[in-house]
């Protein structure tokens, strides 16, 4: 056959396979990883689900929805090039681990489902009781690949948070302002003794709980806090200097230390607990908790720049192959969804 007719008969082909395509787009694949093709149907469920659990039912941005639907794509990639080098190297999941994971998975699906039918749950998804096992078995296979090839970083030592923080003053300004979160509950000059007293007490036991570590402050901010941000910002307070805050903020910040959480005090029509995250008056020991924070989000930075490394040897290996521009992750973000510690 000529060159020209070759180009006609491909030119023929392209208005069959155009129609086929809209006749069935959700059945259309979208990438292909090794041997294994995922349709835009399978994709767009996945997205339609996660959109569905963040925004609570609510229509999503065009812009989300495009970004949950990259993150899917990249977990969906990595998951099955990661399984095919499980499958090539015959790796065999710890059984203590697989156990311990489905349960947690079944009583979580269960606890959310209204009917707390897990087997139909089951069924609505396509799986069987085996295979559901044995999609178990693949996640913890494949998660002690990625900690063989790039481990969890170790906790610093003491003298790595100290070099740290010699070698980067920049990052931790002496100002004397202070930052972390608060809940309050406000009280009118009009309200009885008692009525005070028991807010007064229902601070002091939810500052109890975190002390005790039964609860997160944020949480407890976005559920008990007077501050209508505070659901969002988890009660957040962005540094200030004490001093402009009046005397009674001087004085409840003054008896604490970073990390810790101030007894209840009244000023301005409010009851309050503060939770001190950040003191900046130039002392190593008020910014520990910064600087730990830094330094596990370097070590962090490391690791997943190994995955990356790896999984894009692994996509040379076995082949990834993308049909639609609108599914296709750029390379560095392969891997960013892999190997998250648990």
């Amino acid at each position: 056959m000529s060159k020209i007719s070759r180009a006609m008969a491909v030119l023929c082909l392209l208005p069959v396979l155009a129609a086929a395509q809209l006749k069935q787009p959700a059945n259309f694949p979208v990438v292909k990883v090794g041997k294994t093709e995922f349709s835009r149907g399978k994709i767009d469920s996945m997205v339609t689900q996660l959109l569905a659990q963040q925004y609570r039912g609510k229509q999503a941005p065009q812009e989300a929805v495009a970004q949950m639907r990259l993150l899917v794509v990249e977990n969906v990639v990595a998951g099955e090039l990661v399984r095919l080098e499980v499958q090539a190297l015959g790796v065999k999941p710890r059984k203590g681990a697989v156990d311990s994971l489905e349960k947690a998975m079944r009583d979580q699906i269960t606890a959310a489902l209204p009917d707390k039918d897990f087997g139909a749950y089951l069924k609505k998804m396509g799986y069987t009781e085996a295979s559901f096992h044995k999609k178990v078995e693949d996640q913890v296979a494949s998660e002690q690949l990625a900690e063989q090839v790039a481990p969890y970083p170790p906790d610093p030592t003491e003298k790595e948070l100290r070099d740290f923080f010699d070698a980067n003053p920049s990052k931790f300004p002496k100002n004397d302002s202070v930052a972390g979160f608060a809940i309050y509950i406000k009280v009118d000059p009009k309200e009885k003794k008692e009525t005070v007293e028991e807010k007064t007490k229902l601070l002091e036991g939810l500052a109890s709980q975190v002390r005790i570590g039964k609860a997160d402050f944020r949480q407890l901010a976005a559920s008990y806090s007077d501050d209508p941000q505070a659901r969002k910002t988890g009660g957040l307070v962005e540094p200030f200097l004490p001093k402009d805050k009046g005397a009674v903020w001087t004085k409840a910040l003054g008896k604490i230390k970073v990390g810790e959480i101030t007894e209840v005090f009244q000023d301005k029509g409010r009851l309050t607990i503060f939770a001190l995250a950040a003191r900046n008056d130039g002392k190593y020991e008020s910014y520990r908790d910064q600087i730990l924070v830094y330094t596990m989000q370097l070590r962090e930075q490391e690791r997943m720049m190994k995955l990356v490394k790896w999984l894009q040897g692994l996509s040379d290996k076995y082949g990834v192959k993308y049909y639609d521009k609108a599914y296709e992750p750029s390379k560095e973000n392969l891997g960013s969804s892999l190997g998250k510690k648990k």
